[in-house]
């Protein structure tokens, strides 16, 4: 009987809107870092596809931002599984340091401004509603 409930009580949580919320934060931070990681790698070894002006742009701008934007992507990755792990105060600051490395060297490394931008901001104030949402349930 216990366990039934237990279940049940398991099952009721994965299928709140607060989960939902998370899920949806690890999947933007997860899209969002795609790039920065997968391209800036194929940048450094010298294996990205010239076929698009906007790759031949990010292959020949600065080595340095081409760091700080794979940096950035490994920072959303951190923040992603942090948020998976439910430990909300390191996954904003890994949020935080993604946003802060990402919206600045974004134009820098792709010479133009996308809504990209904007949704690397968007991590950070979820997490941050998630954080205090659970301080108010725990005062």
């Amino acid at each position: 009987m216990h366990l039934k409930i237990y279940l049940a009580l398991g099952l009721m949580e994965r299928k709140s809107p607060t989960s939902s919320l998370h899920a949806l934060i690890i999947a933007l931070l997860v899209w969002l870092s795609l790039w920065p990681v997968v391209g800036s790698a194929l940048s450094f070894v010298g294996a990205l596809p010239t076929r698009w002006p906007a790759l031949v742009y990010f292959a020949n701008s600065a080595m340095q931002w081409r760091v700080v934007f794979f940096f950035a992507g490994f920072a959303a990755l951190a923040s992603a599984w942090l948020v998976h792990k439910r430990t909300m105060v390191p996954a904003l600051a890994s949020a935080f340091i993604f946003a802060a490395l990402y919206i600045p060297t974004f134009p820098i490394v792709w010479a133009q401004r996308t809504i990209a931008m904007a949704l690397a901001a968007v991590p950070v104030l979820l997490i941050g509603y998630l954080l205090v949402k659970s301080r108010r349930r725990e005062a």
